[in-house]
């Protein structure tokens, strides 16, 4: 982390004002304020990185009382920047939500504002910067950071998500996407060549390219053009040896066109994942009405094979020559998968038909582990292995267990079924836990799935085995989904699913409930 941040400080540190880092391309907050969400260490080291860049890369004194002043006024507001977009813009990461985006974007601006004010004001305190220039180095820190944020931050999404990140290496494949960007490539070096001295007369061109990609293939686009675009506009307009003047004003225009762009891409994402709920919702309709009419055929019969395994279990109790212990947990087995199968076929009705959800606290390891021990006879007679990676803490979570245990149990027959088929007969279950959620990794070594049919696999009705029904892996995303998580299938060489989890905490309920 600490090489890190100097490493993109070294590369941002273009035309800085008195050999301080204010420049007008300051990518270092986006790296804050996504590393103090993954590990609360990473705060010390980007201080240290600060510290570090501040010696080797402006000459500075380290641990003068200015450098430490700056450092402290940097890490504050941009951990305060975290905070806020985590409390008050939960998912806005994802850049999936108009409104959380919106409210994610106010913060960071309000903590931009607050960083320069601050920083500038300490600068003039040790005589770093005259009043008469605090306007205008404050501008350029503003307009430095804001462009830095808004061009960064999708791009670390997109590297931690992996449904995103499928979905950026899709793009790069399609000729629709090259196109654009090669138009924009084209308009940078006509700018850098024709517009060294009135660049806001021209450089309003490399907002339409842009909008076409994010109108045509939305947040996915957004990232792969803007960070590219903001390189080489910058790169293009240093190696024309531009005034400082020149590059502020060209940067403050990629911060207007950078916005526009992301909010386009949003309003493009949010369209079409609200057609994918809607779908999803005329699905739930219909496995609703299935699940009750499954649910009226089926409990007369569980509760025959109930019964008769009672009558069973006492009449091995009763006769002592028939008394075996393995044939009385087997007929214990029955009584209990029985009880089980009608209370799960009756939370899956009320689930699709009511859309409720029962919630308690539970450990979600546990579940895991409970899961796969349930699922090991069946994957034995499939000469199938499970590996589980073990982790020993607990992880609290508040959801709907029954349904979570169904979602799982479906990844994990799949898995054990489609790894049944092939020649490397094996299942791994692995646990990782960040700052704010909880991912569980399903691999099997079966069928492999083409990255463009990914998102097919998800759908009601298809399957991957040939007398498949195509329910297992929909059910699992609806329930995962309804628990403000994420499901995704990420085909390597060998098929990987990842469920990821918002750690339990009480801004969870309301939304399980309204579910």
């Amino acid at each position: 982390m600490v090489l890190g941040v100097v490493a993109l400080d070294w590369v941002s540190f273009i035309q800085p004002t008195a050999n301080l880092n204010v420049t007008a391309w300051n990518p270092l907050p986006a790296l804050a304020i996504f590393a103090f969400g993954q590990r609360t260490s990473f705060v010390f080291s980007y201080a240290a990185g600060l510290s570090l860049s501040d010696w080797l890369i402006r000459g500075n004194d380290p641990l003068g009382a200015q450098s430490i002043a700056l450092t402290l006024i940097n890490v504050a507001c941009y951990l305060g920047a975290r905070a806020a977009i985590t409390r008050y813009a939960v998912g806005f990461h994802s850049f999936n939500n108009f409104k959380t985006l919106i409210v994610g974007l106010t913060a960071l601006i309000a903590c931009v504002l607050l960083n320069a004010c601050l920083t500038v004001t300490t600068l003039h305190y040790f005589d770093a910067v005259t009043i008469g220039a605090w306007v205008d180095v404050f501008i350029k820190l503003t307009v430095g950071d804001l462009v830095g944020l808004l061009v960064l931050m999708p791009l670390l999404s997109a590297l931690t998500s992996p449904a995103r990140r499928s979905a950026c290496l899709r793009l790069i494949q399609q000729a629709n996407f090259i196109g654009p960007v090669l138009v924009i490539v084209m308009v940078i070096g006509a700018l850098a060549s024709f517009a060294t001295t009135t660049p806001l007369r021209y450089s309003y061109f490399i907002l339409l390219p842009l909008a076409w990609i994010a109108v045509r293939h939305g947040m996915s686009g957004v990232i792969l053009a803007s960070f590219p675009a903001q390189l080489l506009l910058v790169s293009a307009y240093m190696a024309r040896n531009s005034s400082n003047s020149v590059v502020l004003e060209v940067q403050a225009l990629m911060t207007v066109i950078s916005l526009v762009a992301l909010t386009i891409g949003v309003t493009i994402d949010e369209k079409v994942l609200t057609e994918r709920r809607l779908r999803s919702r005329q699905r739930a309709s219909t496995l609703g009405r299935i699940a009750g009419v499954v649910t009226h055929e089926i409990s007369q019969p569980l509760t025959s094979i109930s019964t008769y395994a009672m009558a069973a279990h006492q009449i091995i109790h009763n006769t002592p020559d028939w008394h075996h212990p393995e044939l009385s947990r087997a007929v214990n087995s029955i009584v209990t998968e029985s009880a089980r199968v009608r209370k799960i076929v009756h939370r899956v009705k009320d689930f699709y038909q009511q859309g409720s959800l029962s919630v308690s606290e539970f450990d979600l390891v546990d579940l895991v582990r409970k899961t796969l021990e349930s699922e090991t006879l069946r994957a034995s007679s499939l000469g199938v292995q499970i590996y589980e990676i073990e982790r020993a803490d607990a992880i609290q979570f508040r959801g709907d267990m029954t349904q979570l245990s169904l979602a799982l149990r479906n990844l994990v027959t799949n898995g054990t079924s489609a790894a049944a088929r092939g020649a490397a007969r094996w299942l791994r279950v692995e646990l990782k836990v960040d700052a704010t959620s909880c991912n569980v990794d399903f691999w099997d070594s079966g069928t492999f799935i083409d990255e463009d049919r990914v998102e097919e696999i998800f759908d009601f009705g298809y399957s991957r085995t040939s007398g498949g029904m195509g329910v297992g892996l929909h059910l699992a995303r609806d329930v995962i989904e309804a628990h403000q998580g994420e499901i995704v299938a990420i085909p390597n060489s060998s098929m990987k699913f990842r469920i990821s989890l918002p750690i339990a905490s009480s801004t969870h309920v309301n939304a399980l409930e309204k579910y």
